[in-house]
């Protein structure tokens, strides 16, 4: 999670609006040329929340221009079937974006599995190859929260460099990725763990303190973003 100590109410679906708005008309100009983008989704099982995401994404898709499909294994599937899946649709010239639905069920190594996809095509931006060239402060393909951010942060002029940033929580796929990208906008990064003491201490998490004394601040964790008080919390995952 990340907050910003500020009276600002972002409103992030507005935001988003705008940059699909932009991807279509991009989206638009390359079919004009006689490029049709594909991209494909892998997903292991049914997982209600998985599939929630999924058709969230497959509606964007088609809202910019966009075809995406979903290539869907058995929850039995093996390791080997699922990298053998997405090895071929890695070699595929006509599939230009592919994504790993996570989480993914018990017994399959996922790390694994992301080092299968082509990192021209991957859309999450995890494998080694793009992951690595974040860290090292190189042009990569970024992960979607960590730049979803970013965009909220630049739309509203708000200064990166310089910044005293508090990212909570280490995840591979939000925590990490955060704190890397504020780090190569010169920000200055702490990330509080589930061992870190006192989160309260770290200025830009006073709000763990108690509610009265909350102040407001920006919650860039969901898609809408509000400004308001938050409960005493126990310590990040």
């Amino acid at each position: 999670m990340v907050y910003l100590s500020m009276s600002k109410i972002v409103d992030g679906a507005a935001l988003a609006a705008k940059l699909k708005e932009t991807i279509k008309n991009e989206v638009s100009e390359l079919t004009k040329s006689g490029q049709k983008i594909n991209f494909v989704a892998v997903a292991v099982g049914e997982h209600s929340s998985n599939n929630q995401f999924l058709e969230k994404k497959q509606q964007s898709c088609a809202e910019v221009g966009i075809e995406m499909r979903i290539v869907k294994l058995d929850k039995t599937a093996t390791q080997d079937k699922l990298e053998a899946a997405i090895k071929k649709l890695s070699a595929d010239k006509n599939v230009h974006g592919i994504l790993l639905q996570l989480p993914m069920p018990v017994g399959l190594d996922t790390r694994k599995a992301i080092k299968c996809i082509e990192p021209t095509k991957d859309v999450d931006g995890l494998t080694y190859t793009n992951f690595g060239r974040l860290v090292q402060g190189h042009a990569a393909i970024i992960p979607c929260t960590a730049l979803a951010i970013l965009h909220i942060l630049k739309s509203n002029n708000i200064q990166i460099e310089g910044a005293d940033a508090v990212v909570i929580g280490r995840s591979f796929t939000v925590g990490r990725s955060i704190a890397a990208l504020l780090q190569s906008y010169n920000a200055t990064v702490t990330v509080c763990t589930k061992a870190t003491k006192d989160v309260a201490s770290y200025p830009t998490c006073r709000h763990y303190r108690s509610r009265s004394r909350c102040p407001k601040h920006i919650n860039l964790c969901n898609g809408k973003i509000r400004c308001r008080s938050h409960r005493r919390r126990s310590k990040p995952p």
